[in-house]
Parts: structure tokens; C-alpha cells; sequence
């Protein structure tokens, strides 16, 4: 694994470029906790580390890249195989993380949900994504089906 691409300082600096205002680490700790569930054979730490590792590759070449890598930290944050809804349970957890963080404007997709981040308010449909918007190609990406629809929005206020 990659270890240094899931650290504090990854996340941290990613944390930034999307203009949250709060502290990253008791979302990293959360990520981490998450992603290193007993559970968890395949939607690991390893698996987040690879993906973003992959990433980092065509990062230069993809619109709205901090909001791509936000959802491959976060595609597989609430994995339980008994269930169908990991998706959408993983999108109110970017949800809340974001508007604790302070993010002000953000439009991505984690597979099927579409989550939006408007001022103080959240919302998260399933719905397709734009025709125009930029898709990530890759292993992990497109397994996953992980489409961004819009560049984050900082809040210049």
C-alpha cells in the first residue's frame, strides 16, 4: 500500500484545495476507522490508497480533479455487504462532512447518488449525471461508476 497517499497530510492538503474550514483530522481518523473495518476484505485502506495512486496518474488530465479524489476517498466509506444501500450511505456521510467542513459549493457522484452542496444546505438523488460532465476513467473509477459533475465553488467571503 501507499501508505503516504491515505495519510493526515494527503487528506489534509486535499481538505484545503476544497476550501473546508474546519480541522481535517477527525474526518481522516472517521475515513480511516472505516476503511479498516474487520469486515472488509476488498474496500480497504489498500483499495483507496490504489485507487488514488491510479488517480494521480491522469489527475493533470481531469476537470474538477478535487472533487474526483473526495470521491474516491469517500466511494466506499459505509461498505456492509448485507445491504444494497452503501452508496447512498456513503453520500449523507460526504454530505455531512462537507457542510461541517464548510464547503461551500460542490456537485459530485458516488456511483448511483448524485450529492450537491449548496451554501448551507445539502441534498443527495439519484439521478444521471450531466451529459457534459467529465468522466474518470480507471480500474477502480469506473467499477465504481464514479462521475464528477461539477468543479468545487471556494466561498470568497
Amino acid at each position: 500500500m501507499t501508505a503516504d497517499r491515505v495519510s493526515l497530510e494527503a487528506w489534509s492538503a486535499l481538505w484545503r484545495r476544497l476550501g473546508a474550514r474546519s480541522d481535517p483530522a477527525p474526518a481522516h481518523g472517521e475515513i480511516h476507522r472505516a476503511y479498516s473495518e474487520p469486515h472488509r476484505h476488498y474496500h480497504t485502506l489498500e483499495h483507496i490508497a490504489h485507487a488514488l495512486a491510479r488517480f494521480d496518474g491522469i489527475r493533470s488530465r481531469v476537470d474538477a480533479a478535487d472533487a474526483a479524489e473526495l470521491a474516491l476517498w469517500l466511494h466506499d466509506f459505509v461498505y456492509d455487504p448485507r445491504t444494497k444501500d452503501n452508496e447512498a450511505r456513503s453520500a449523507a456521510y460526504a454530505r455531512r462532512l462537507l457542510a461541517e467542513g464548510g464547503v461551500v459549493t460542490m456537485r459530485l457522484r458516488v456511483g448511483a447518488v448524485e450529492l450537491t452542496v449548496r451554501g448551507g444546505g445539502t441534498r443527495a438523488r439519484p439521478e444521471p449525471a450531466p451529459e457534459r460532465a467529465p468522466r474518470i476513467e480507471g480500474d477502480s473509477i469506473r467499477r465504481h461508476g464514479l462521475t464528477v459533475a461539477e468543479e468545487p465553488r471556494r466561498c470568497l467571503t
